[in-house]
């Protein structure tokens, strides 16, 4: 008969299996796969594991109330949104701005500010909130980007 796994040797597989796919494995089809990783995080990961490197081209403000996780996931996103932006506009510049909303339950609502600018002129302004922290990034980042699309008319121009 097999021994059943404990919790500590399904930690260090997950670990192990994170490392090697640079934690691109967390994110699974099953969403309740990905919730159960995401609390396994939380309870054995520190913090410092998910962040990822820093750029001088983005400013956080907020990100001390956050989790490890939720850190991992807003860089994961702003350093995407820099990419993208940085194609039309080469010195273009992020300022990210989170707010937490603390309520009576377990869930906070999230509030996201973003500001791209390039040279202290400012391209375009998002803001969005939600009860989701990923969705809500996504959301605003989605936001920032059609209102540069809109404003500039990049589409299927060269970088200024």
């Amino acid at each position: 008969m097999a021994k059943k796994e404990g919790i500590k040797e399904k930690i260090s597989k997950l670990k192990t299996k994170l490392v090697k796919n640079k934690y691109k494995s967390t994110i699974q089809r099953d969403r309740r796969d990905y919730v159960r990783k995401i609390n396994l995080f939380k309870k054995f990961f520190k913090p410092q594991e998910f962040l990822l490197e820093e750029t001088d081209q983005i400013k956080y403000t907020g990100l001390k109330k956050l989790t490890g996780t939720d850190i991992y996931e807003v860089q994961k996103q702003a350093l995407s949104l820099l990419k993208r932006t940085q194609r039309k506009f080469s010195r273009a510049t992020l300022n990210i701005n989170l707010k937490t909303h603390d309520t009576k339950g377990k869930k906070r609502k999230y509030t996201i500010n973003i500001k791209a600018e390039e040279d202290r002129k400012i391209l375009a302004r998002s803001k969005h909130a939600d009860w989701d922290l990923p969705r809500t990034m996504h959301k605003s980042v989605k936001n920032l980007e059609q209102e540069i699309q809109h404003k500039y008319k990049t589409e299927g121009k060269r970088r200024r």
